[in-house]
């Protein structure tokens, strides 16, 4: 079995843009902000994540596509810190996480922004929980 390995540059890339959030390290700003994410209804505790546990990539998407993951709690009129960075999502059994860019999309949509936007999609290794069932 082939073991995919964190993509270092993209990994870095993530870091940066989550540097503001309370956490020592990337992968515990990432459990933090899954784990307060309002998507999750489930009442099973959420797994704690692991880098190793994790592959990460970098997609294009369009503005419709991130409102989608904007759920009606993060919806603000609040002004992003910045308008640089890519959105971080959690792609987690089956279910998509927005966990780092509500403001930045709620902008984009008030401002109708065409094109595509960069996004980091965290996902798990194949043969880890967090496979869809």
């Amino acid at each position: 079995m082939q073991k995919t390995f964190m993509n270092s540059h993209l990994w870095s890339e993530l870091c940066e843009v989550l540097k503001n959030h309370p956490g020592n390290t990337g992968i515990a700003k990432v459990n933090r902000l899954w784990k307060k994410n309002p998507s999750n209804t489930k009442p099973d505790p959420l797994p704690t994540l692991k880098e190793s546990d994790l592959s990460i990539l970098g997609e294009g998407w369009g503005v419709d596509a991130l409102w989608t993951l904007v759920h009606e709690k993060q919806v603000t009129e609040n002004e992003p810190w910045s308008n640089n960075g890519a959105v971080i999502v959690l792609r987690w059994g089956g279910n998509h996480y927005l966990l780092d860019g509500r403001r930045r999309i709620n902008q984009g949509r008030r401002a109708g922004l065409a094109g595509l936007h960069r996004v980091l999609v965290l996902v798990p290794i194949d043969g880890i929980s967090g496979r869809s069932q």
